[in-house]
């Protein structure tokens, strides 16, 4: 769209990608200096020199199309609680294959965190519109390293083991809350299993003490760091109505700076008026202790529906979608996905609201991140006062221009 070539825009682009996926590639990238002085006299506003540019693999759609029609199949023959989801996730999915649409996320996602409380402790980068296309993302380039490296380091250097045996204990977790086999525990368990691990019971009793101030310390930073992050969500999914569906970890940076940096904005989710209040009603419920019956209305007014309206069905439902899965560990379910499957048998899920998947999926994504580090999230719970605030700011709104209230 800039009407140049590459040589003419970008002075140099490492050949080495900085990161890749399915779809697409990042490269670091230097603009020329004409480029950089002509978007910024034309924006009035400074464009970074420094740069990102992510481009599509070929063929990429095609191969998803095969990939989705395959997983289709899959699901009507053995996952057949996952066929209410699977129009929703293909349609959001496809929007990750224009870059325009991507570039267009990051404005907004970036517009509204400015007005956020939020601005100052993380950071989106900034798209640089009048060089994308539909298959180039060129956006400000981020300095600092993925998150989850940064505590990796910081975990190793806190009790003193094997990186390569402290970084193959974390992908175990990984792996384990993948196939449901994470336990939840306190924090002193888990300081007495990471310090096995680094072999701390072979250490005097100062160098012990030492490890455990700085285990717990490290636990205390990264909790930090995930509640901010859950917290950012609930405000861009009740307040601006507009949030990253797919909060990847590996996505998450932590700047030079001290903030943290947020990229690839490909499956961005934006909810209508009445999705927002639908959605805070039911977390609003649910934070609050609210009853079954309460639960359940907010949960058919919100658009699920099963066979037989289970009320217990639709309350459980609401909490694996929007709260934790406390009530499934309970009962001895190894998994979040085996107790929504045994759920799903007992009352049929017929419809599912559009967006609901994909606020629930950030929900899973953030408690999983919790139980990596054993701490328990309960998103309903961190999300209830931007839920109140939704609600309570569209109901002043709608009285003021005398428009119905969402119901």
């Amino acid at each position: 769209t800039y009407g140049h070539s590459f040589d003419d825009v970008f002075e140099h682009v490492d050949p080495i990608a900085l990161g890749s996926a399915s779809i697409g590639q990042v490269h670091r990238a230097t603009l020329r200096q004409n480029v950089v002085d002509k978007l910024s006299h034309q924006r009035q506003t400074p464009v970074p020199k420094q740069v990102a540019v992510k481009i599509m693999h070929p063929k990429s759609l095609r191969r998803f199309e095969n990939d989705f029609q395959v997983f289709r199949w899959l699901c009507r023959v053995a996952l057949p609680n996952w066929l209410p989801f699977l129009g929703s996730f293909e349609k959001q999915i496809r929007t990750e294959f224009d870059y325009r649409q991507e570039a267009e996320n990051l404005r907004q996602v970036r517009e509204n965190l400015g007005r956020s409380p939020y601005a100052h402790r993380i950071a989106v980068p900034q798209a640089i519109h009048e060089l994308c296309t539909e298959h180039v993302l060129v956006m400000e380039m981020l300095h600092g390293s993925k998150l989850v490296d940064g505590m990796t380091n910081k975990l190793v250097a806190a009790i003193g083991g094997d990186p390569v045996v402290v970084k193959e204990a974390l992908r175990k977790k990984r792996e384990a809350f993948v196939l449901g086999r994470t336990e939840e525990s306190d924090q002193n368990s888990m300081q007495q299993r990471w310090t096995q691990i680094a072999g701390d019971q072979k250490m005097g009793f100062g160098r012990q003490i030492g490890s455990s101030v700085r285990l717990m310390s490290l636990y205390f930073e990264i909790r930090r760091y995930l509640d901010l992050l859950v917290d950012l969500h609930g405000h861009q999914i009740f307040v601006n109505g507009c949030f990253n569906a797919d909060p990847h970890p590996g996505n998450i940076l932590l700047l030079d700076d001290g903030r943290l940096g947020l990229i690839d904005f490909g499956q961005v989710r934006r909810l209508t008026h009445q999705e927002r209040f639908d959605f805070a009603t039911v977390v609003k419920a649910i934070a609050t202790d609210a009853d079954a019956s309460t639960v359940a209305n907010a949960m058919k007014k919100c658009g699920f529906e099963t066979k037989f309206s289970r009320q217990d069905v639709l309350v459980e439902i609401a909490s694996l979608f929007f709260d934790c899965d406390t009530k499934a560990k309970a009962l001895g379910y190894p998994s979040p996905q085996i107790y929504f499957r045994h759920l799903t048998e007992i009352d049929p899920l017929l419809k599912v609201p559009d967006g609901a998947a994909f606020v629930a999926r950030a929900s899973f994504m953030f408690r999983g991140m919790g139980l990596i580090i054993e701490h328990n999230i309960r998103t309903a719970k961190q999300w209830k006062d931007h839920a109140i605030q939704a609600i309570e700011s569209m109901t002043t709104k709608n009285a003021k221009t005398k428009e119905p209230v969402p119901v």
